[in-house]
């Protein structure tokens, strides 16, 4: 259970990158488990002022399993996922003869089979309704993206709202399969819009951007994607594929449309969060360095092109990502008094030692690494965190004289779980 507390919050995003990016994402959830702070004379872990968790294909499986059921992911997580080859497990059920006919005649695309899986194997069948009964877990933000618009598109109640539909009976296992649905090598993850053609018959909140939407400060791209979804004739379904595509880090399904059409002090606001001064974000991201690649053919072929052009693209959209939370964070803090906000990024650019940079870097993104990789990336996660100056002011925030004697602890101590 977590705490009460009116003052301060704690938000995560987990990138995309397969088993590589939900290890890291591990090793930092461990990390706060294992972080005391000093609140009001009381020893609290970091991990219990987590309010919300927004994760990217990859990441979105660690953000899913710690939401649905909380301190458990130290105990088994490593051997439901990250120790497992998942990679394989999907590669036989493709291959299986009774899924044949199904693929072949697109009844079934490879992203419904994976999204049966994650369901069976490792998130038990259970529904973002069933997250709803979990009190005092974190919000649970999954991204995939709007294969039409190009947009972000989280699993959120508002975004169901635009396409008539309730988030309540999703499938975490589905959600998670088209956070994670990369294009070419799975299908789309496909939704009926369902939106109401009458406007009196939508939800509040749809009825309330069909009619402000142009008074409303929010880009052309997002108000002609909203508008897109209220057009059923043309847009019947809603094919979602990697979240990814449009932004690895999940900071936009933080600035959900709740933030986009009424700031983040109506978020908050409607999180029972009004009275926060102090807001922590920390984007653990798993992606490698963009550098410029050395190319010496003379004709570049296919598999060049598409990843050049899919790198830098996801490079692009990252730092538009970064700079968007930033100055939204930025308007926030200067909107109150006594507020501040610390984004706290963790990735392996910040490792010093080039060798060790290079080997998690290299690391693929599929979702099967060897468990000795698994481990590395667990401590790598904790470690970066720990060391981070961001996050060591964010601690000496809430007790300056005792900031060294909980840095001393929170070394010696281990997850009780772990």
């Amino acid at each position: 259970m977590k705490p009460e507390n009116a003052e301060w919050t704690v938000a995560l995003t987990f990138s995309g990158g397969g088993t590589r990016a939900a290890a890291l994402a591990y090793g930092v959830l461990q990390e706060l488990s294992r972080t005391r702070i000093d609140h009001h004379g009381r020893a609290e872990r970091m991990l219990d002022h987590v309010q919300a968790i927004s994760g990217v294909s990859g990441g979105s499986f660690t953000a899913a399993y710690y939401a649905l059921h909380g301190d458990r992911l130290f105990a088994d997580y490593e051997n439901i996922f990250l120790k497992r080859d998942v990679q394989g497990a999907l590669m036989r059920k493709f291959a299986s003869p009774q899924n044949w006919f199904p693929l072949a005649t697109k009844r079934i695309g490879r992203s419904d089979l994976a999204g049966e899986f994650y369901d069976h194997e490792i998130f038990g069948g259970a529904t973002f309704g069933d997250l709803a009964h979990e009190a005092g877990r974190p919000r649970l933000l999954v991204n995939a993206t709007d294969m039409v618009t190009g947009m972000p598109f989280a699993f959120t109640q508002q975004n169901f709202d635009l396409i008539g539909s309730n988030l309540g009976e999703i499938t975490i296992g589905r959600a998670v399969a088209a956070s994670s649905a990369a294009p070419v090598v799975l299908s789309p993850v496909t939704l009926r819009n369902h939106a109401a053609a009458d406007g009196a018959a939508r939800s509040a909140f749809a009825q309330r951007l069909s009619v402000d939407l142009d008074a409303l400060h929010v880009s052309r791209q997002l108000a002609s994607a909203v508008r897109s979804y209220f057009d059923t004739e043309r847009r019947p379904f809603i094919h979602l594929v990697d979240g990814g595509v449009s932004d690895n880090l999940g900071l936009h399904g933080l600035l959900d449309l709740n933030v986009a059409t009424r700031g983040l002090d109506a978020a908050l606001h409607d999180c029972n969060l009004s009275q926060v001064r102090n807001i922590a974000v920390i984007v653990v991201n798993a992606s490698a360095e963009h550098a410029v690649r050395s190319n010496t053919r003379s004709h570049p072929g296919v598999t060049d092109v598409l990843r050049a052009v899919s790198e830098g693209f996801v490079h692009t959209n990252t730092a538009r990502a970064l700079a968007d939370f930033r100055s939204e964070l930025e308007q926030w803090r200067e909107g109150g008094v006594g507020r501040s906000s610390h984004l706290i990024e963790i990735n392996f650019d910040q490792l010093t030692h080039p060798e060790e940079r290079n080997f998690f870097s290299s690391l693929p993104t599929s979702f099967s690494l060897p468990p000795e990789s698994v481990d590395r990336l667990r401590d790598v996660g904790a470690r970066l965190l720990r060391q981070s100056g961001t996050f060591q002011t964010f601690l000496r925030e809430f007790n300056p004289a005792d900031a060294e004697r909980f840095a001393d602890v929170n070394r010696m101590l281990v997850p009780s779980a772990a």
